[in-house]
């Protein structure tokens, strides 16, 4: 069984890491479960094919918000084509970024050679309008909402997080987000006293909610002195990162919120070493989203650090012992509740970054995720 992975991102990009590596554990789940795999990612050189660049083109062209949408599409598709042999293969796998001319014909021209070739679109978000707020990002949406309506004829199965058996009239697959748990080092963290120190990682974006937790420290600093000091690490940017510096200037919070950019390897296991507790999304609700499936959610877990979420995510039910969930609403995290959480996780739970790690390999690996595609393929 052979199949072609695309995802339309740059690896180069730093901004870009977590979804690279989800990729790249997909790929190795896949090669695990018995696919051949070929994988299609840009980088700042241009296409590659298997690390092996196929077609060169100057970073500028997908750095601008116009001439990098013009390129991916009316542009990209064609030239990966032309670069493949469809009848090589049991199956596509993409990442879907919206529909657009290009794609439609990408999927016909891969039909048309290959009938028997099986199409799976992986959406990570849905629904995903409101993800779109930029100008250009509304036109993309609504050259979407037309060529969507054509994805039928040609894409097979749809993965997706949700619970939707349908969407744009394709059967789904329902899976979840998973890591790779051996990539990730276990956090060595030692709880301090009356001290909790917070990490959370993102290409932030309003969705994730983070003003929700910065509000809420606001409010406990101010209302009594805090017998605990708890402390915020940022780290990432996006477009939502300039309202969270100034909330944070605004409040005054320079000392206990500290911001730093995007990190790998080591310079993140670093941090994770100095962490007590994870920030998950806090606001996927603004998208209309209902089930949620965050990456950073695992990456916690293969930590072994416990975290808080605000969304309902079926990998972790109420009642683990791990998991602080808030209301999926707008008002601020109620950091006292944060505070009881954490003390009582500190006094019940001894091992607790082996129990935490045991539950990211049973639950959440990659593989076990995977093999609900392979077995539809192989049908």
């Amino acid at each position: 069984m052979k199949g072609l992975i695309y995802y339309r991102i740059n690896r180069d990009e730093i901004g870009n890491i977590g979804v690279l590596k989800k990729c790249l554990a997909q790929v190795e789940a896949f090669r695990t479960l018995g696919a051949n795999i070929d994988l299609v990612l840009l980088s700042d050189k241009g296409i590659l094919l298997n690390d092996q660049l196929i077609h060169s083109f100057a970073k500028p062209t997908i750095s601008k918000p116009t001439t990098k949408y013009w390129f991916y599409f009316f542009q990209l598709l064609p030239l990966i084509s032309k670069q493949l042999n469809f009848n090589s293969y049991n199956f596509i796998y993409f990442r879907y970024a919206l529909s657009h001319p290009a794609l439609i014909h990408f999927l016909a021209t891969a039909k048309s050679q290959n009938p028997e070739l099986k199409i799976i679109a992986e959406i990570p978000t849905y629904p995903y309008e409101k993800e779109k707020r930029s100008f250009v990002d509304r036109l993309s949406l609504m050259m979407d909402q037309r060529y969507r309506k054509k994805l039928s004829a040609y894409v097979d199965r749809i993965v997706h997080y949700g619970l939707e058996s349908e969407i744009f009239n394709i059967p789904t697959i329902t899976i979840s987000n998973g890591i790779a748990t051996r990539k990730v080092p276990v956090s060595n963290s030692q709880p301090q006293e009356k001290e909790i120190r917070l990490i959370t990682v993102a290409n932030w974006s309003y969705w994730h909610g983070l003003d929700r937790l910065i509000e809420g420290l606001k409010n406990y600093y101010t209302s009594i002195k805090p017998a605990v000091l708890v402390t915020l690490k940022i780290i990432g940017d996006g477009k939502a990162i300039s309202q969270y510096k100034a909330l944070v200037r605004q409040y005054n919070l320079q000392k206990i919120v500290h911001f730093l950019p995007p990190q790998i390897n080591e310079q993140l296991d670093n941090h994770f070493e100095q962490a007590d507790m994870g920030i998950g999304t806090l606001g996927i609700h603004r998208k209309d989203i209902a089930i949620d499936s965050s990456l950073k959610h695992r990456e916690y877990c293969a930590r072994g650090i416990p975290f808080l979420m605000a969304s309902k995510d079926l990998d972790f039910p109420d009642q683990l012992f791990f998991v602080l969930k808030s209301p999926p609403t707008n008002q601020p995290i109620e950091m006292n509740k944060l505070v009881t959480f954490w003390e009582n996780f500190v006094r019940d739970n001894k091992a607790r970054s082996a129990e935490i790690r045991a539950y990211a390999e049973g639950q959440l690996e990659w593989m076990k995720k995977m093999e609900k595609i392979v077995n539809f393929v192989k049908k």
